[in-house]
């Protein structure tokens, strides 16, 4: 019994001990030992509130205040602080005289990573000592070697977690100074050893999207030059998963990330985008050597189109250039283009491009060539731009971005069984852009072309041609209407009025009976030419001539862009006609000059509701003045002498008679 007791009195005595050991042991006197050693590593100013011995629920120490001030180029405060730093040693080890750390956590830490005006980041100096803050910008694609992860490396710990904390990223680079932050931070990290390959889990809030981002996988195995044979992790951005896989080997890194899908509602940016769009397949082979990142492949299938491309981009400053190559492979224009705004029309069909950027920083260089076998085009419900679908085939563009300016080089398509080229430039950076550009077509046959844009009561068959030049600002109805201005010519061969006789409206207009007319609700032409003027949103017609097999007319007048009509036109009717008209209508004989009869026509009203009128004062006073000339003869024969009046009362009656019929 006495021995039962003794034991147990120096049990107590023992747990008495070691439970006063962090009362009786006083770490804070090795801070002035340790904390050069730490400042030499980090790079930086370091201070510590408190260092105690821990029992429980291991041996080790805990470290209480502990904080990493910034560079002071940046800034004066902390760059990085925690509540406390734990640090657990393994026991068996310990009572041999060796320590293995079995766990670190780091609680609450709070990281402020800042961004100058300069581009210069305050964490490119941490652990570099003697070097200066770099004059440009520090993209830090790969952790230096004598920087803080390698003290990691040397370590052989069990788990290092991080509990609860935030990152801040602050960019004072541009006019406005931008934030992000994670918060919450939940790092779990395990095997951190040399020869080891640790494993990583991370979660995080990314603010100001909300977002919750994970990370879990592993990568190793660790070494003192910090080579990473194998990094292969699983990535969760909100909704979206990645697949991340690379190496990183003499400070050159290579990465390979996949997505087997990305709805663009689910990314943290705003796209300009009406409807979320699905990424499907992607593929991104990346690699970074020195300051050059190279984008060895991209490929992804986005709106039913395989995708594909390159790029290099050189780190050096602000201004570092890049370049690029996008292929694009049947891509369905439909939803493309309804994906990236409301429009007017549906456009249907599978494209293909070619495409190649290059510049320096925000100064963007581009060409790009397009290419399609068939589009079509056609109304969204609810609309009246185009009354049938329209086909545009063969299609071919190339166009280049050069900063602000985009130039259409070329245009080339097949409508209609016409050929359309054109070219033009575009200024961007304004609310109204300004632009010109040219148009020219071949060939186009303009029955169909009407018929597709509007349903009218007058229909024009023939084969079109055209040369516009135009120019203005902004592409509203009520931008162009105001801005819009251009010239041209126009001409359209064999064709065909359709809904309107023009020679059956000078036949109703001057009241003449027993005209027969082959087709009394058509026209029939051989051609139809003008020169065009647009500005402020009326159409000029200039130098107007139509040649038919029954008349020739000249003249001119207007078209509204909203369609309203005011034409004056002069018909020279052809002998035929002029001489059956005479035949049945002596005021039409006496306005006939050369054998010929010449009307002026006005066609006003709109496209859809066209009024036509045949100007016969004009032809009554042809008739006075014949009248005017006879009598003016005959009163001055009579007067010297060389008629008599009963001759005189004669030619009147026959005057009187071939003018009235009687």
């Amino acid at each position: 019994m006495k021995i039962a007791i003794g034991l147990l009195v120096l049990v107590v005595l023992l747990v008495g001990v070691v439970l006063s050991l962090p009362f009786l042991v006083d770490l804070n006197k090795y801070q002035d030992q340790y904390k050069p050693i730490i400042e030499e590593a980090l790079n930086r100013k370091v201070q510590l509130e408190d260092i105690r011995l821990t029992i429980w629920p291991r041996i080790g120490a805990r470290v209480a205040g502990f904080t990493v001030l910034d560079d002071p180029s940046f800034d004066s405060g902390s760059f990085a602080s925690l509540s406390s730093l734990d640090v657990g040693v393994k026991l068996m080890p310990l009572l041999s005289g060796q320590v293995e750390v079995e766990e670190i956590t780091l609680r609450n830490p709070v990281i402020t990573v800042i961004k100058n005006k300069n581009g210069v980041l305050n964490a490119s100096t941490i652990g570099r000592k003697g070097v200066a803050v770099p004059e440009t910008p520090s993209r830090a694609p790969v952790p230096s070697a004598e920087g803080p992860l390698k003290i990691l490396a040397l370590l052989a710990v069990e788990r290092v977690s991080i509990d609860g904390g935030k990152l801040t990223y602050r960019d004072q680079s541009a006019a406005k100074t931008t934030e992000y932050v994670l918060q919450d931070l939940e790092v779990l990290l395990r095997d951190v050893r040399l020869g080891q390959t640790p494993s990583l889990q991370f979660a995080s809030l990314v603010q100001p999207f909300n977002m919750p981002v994970k990370l879990d996988g592993t990568f190793g195995p660790l070494k003192e030059t910090m080579d990473l044979e194998a990094i292969n992790f699983q990535l969760s951005v909100g909704k979206t998963d990645f697949t991340v896989m690379g190496k990183v080997v003499d400070h050159d890194a290579t990465v390979t990330i996949t997505s087997p899908v990305i709805n663009t509602a689910n990314l943290p940016v705003t796209l300009p985008l009406k409807k979320p769009v699905d990424i499907k397949n992607l593929t991104i082979v990346a690699e970074v050597r020195g300051q050059e990142v190279k984008l060895n492949a991209l490929s992804l299938q986005l709106f039913d189109g395989d995708v594909k491309g390159n790029g290099n981009l050189i780190s050096e400053s602000e201004t570092s250039p890049f370049s690029g190559t996008v292929t694009i492979q049947g891509l369905q224009l439909g939803p493309a283009l309804a994906a990236v705004a409301d429009m007017p029309l549906s456009i249907d069909g599978a494209v293909g491009a070619d495409l190649s950027v290059e510049g320096r920083g925000t100064s963007l260089n581009a060409t790009a060539t397009i290419h399609a076998p068939m589009i079509s085009v056609a109304n969204l419900p609810g609309t009246a731009v185009l009354k049938k679908p329209v086909e545009i085939k063969n299609l071919q563009m190339t166009a280049e971005l050069k900063g602000k300016e985009a130039k259409l080089n070329s245009l080339s398509f097949q409508l209609f069984d016409g050929q359309v080229k054109g070219n033009g430039k575009l200024v961007t950076g304004s609310e109204v852009p300004p632009f010109n550009g040219a148009v020219t077509i071949q060939g186009l046959q303009l029955g169909p072309a009407l018929a597709s844009v509007a349903e009218t009561p007058i229909s024009v068959s023939g084969t079109a041609g055209a040369d516009l030049s135009v120019q203005g600002r902004g592409f509203s109805p009520p931008e162009l209407t105001k801005a819009l201005q251009g010239t041209g010519h126009m001409a359209v061969k064999n064709g065909k009025i359709q809904g309107v006789n023009i020679l059956q409206e000078v036949v109703s207009a001057l009241k003449v009976a027993g005209i027969s007319i082959d087709d009394p609700n058509a026209t029939v032409f051989s051609t139809i030419e003008t020169d065009l003027a647009i500005k402020q949103g009326i159409i000029r017609l200039q130098n107007l001539l139509m040649d038919s097999h029954d008349f020739q007319a000249t003249g001119g007048g207007t078209i509204g862009f909203d369609q309203r009509l005011n034409l004056l036109v002069n018909l020279n009717l052809s002998q035929e006609v002029s001489q059956k008209l005479s035949g049945a209508s002596p005021v039409v004989k006496i306005a006939m000059k050369d054998g010929r009869l010449s009307l002026p026509l006005t066609i006003t009203g709109t496209a859809q509701a066209p009024s036509y009128g045949v100007d016969v004062k004009g032809l009554t006073g042809k008739v006075q003045e014949q009248v005017k000339k006879k009598v003016e003869e005959a009163v001055g024969e009579l007067l010297k002498g060389t008629t008599r009046p009963e001759d005189l009362k004669r030619e009147g009656q026959e005057l009187l008679k071939g003018l009235f019929g009687r």
